[in-house]
């Protein structure tokens, strides 16, 4: 996947193969963005190599989300591709409160963070990799008299 729109993204995780996915782990009943996010980001790490980052809440002690840095220095999460990824975060989620201090961090050590209600289930990330991954069509096999006669 060379460009993670919001619309490439979401076109993987809207479908039926991919909430199969989130709903057969303990997420059952949530969204990629909200339970979800961290089956994401493993999954986008599984298929792309893209270290997982966090939103941390430095007011409460914990993390709020995951997503995963791609090489241009964006991050990706269930929205896609952002360059301004608290703002975005922020501005969906955290509107209500301005006065929390959220900081992007490296995922170093997943206990080491204080995780209330994000799902982290690798077998259902390495599965959602799959959907991630180019499908490569067949190769077809031409002959010479191909497209001579009808």
């Amino acid at each position: 996947m060379d460009n993670f729109s919001k619309k490439s993204v979401r076109a993987i995780l809207d479908t039926d193969a991919a909430f199969e996915i989130l709903d057969s782990t303990k997420a059952e009943g949530s969204t990629w963005c909200a339970g979800g996010c961290a089956i994401l980001a493993y999954a986008l790490n599984i298929a792309f190599g893209f270290p997982v980052y966090v939103i941390y809440n430095v007011t409460v002690g914990q993390t709020e989300h995951f997503g995963v840095r791609a090489p241009n220095g964006t991050y990706i999460d269930c929205d896609g591709q952002n360059a301004d990824w608290i703002r975005n975060f922020r501005r969906k989620d955290f509107y209500l409160h301005p006065e929390m201090k959220l900081q992007i961090r490296p995922l170093y050590h997943p206990e080491d963070q204080n995780i209330e209600d994000i799902v982290i289930d690798m077998e259902a990330s390495k599965k959602l990799a799959e959907l991630f991954k180019p499908t490569q069509a067949p190769e077809t096999i031409h002959t010479l008299h191909e497209g001579l006669f009808y």
